[in-house]
């Protein structure tokens, strides 16, 4: 049983993270995650290793938050890949979510007329 849960991230811009974001807003709030929080997203490096890169979702503005993989367990990380390995769309999937959560946060909220 992983003892990795409630673990406080804190919503940071960063430009280190190798794939596309949809957001490019980062809010500075902290927020809870825990193991099912954290995913992975590889690619290919320049000799022919894989780049494993770990990432959260912030539930505020949407930010795709790049983790310190040297702070995560090694189950929580293995965990990440096997989910990313079952789902070959899940970066993709994700990138959409995080949009959609930004997009709910600068929305004006949508007022239901009714007609009379």
């Amino acid at each position: 049983m992983s003892k990795f849960k409630d673990v406080i991230i804190k919503c940071q811009k960063d430009d280190s993270f190798e794939h596309q974001r949809n957001v490019f807003y980062s809010c500075g709030c902290n927020f809870m995650i825990d193991e099912n929080d954290v995913y992975s997203v590889t690619s290919p490096g320049y000799f022919d290793e894989e780049i494993i890169e770990y990432y959260a979702i912030c539930p505020i503005c949407g930010y795709i938050n790049k983790l310190n993989d040297s702070l995560l367990p090694e189950e929580v990380k293995n965990a990440a890949i096997n989910r990313s390995k079952e789902e070959p769309f899940l970066y993709k999937k994700n990138n959409l979510r995080s949009e959609l959560i930004y997009l709910d946060r600068v929305s004006p909220p949508y007022i239901l007329k009714r007609e009379r």
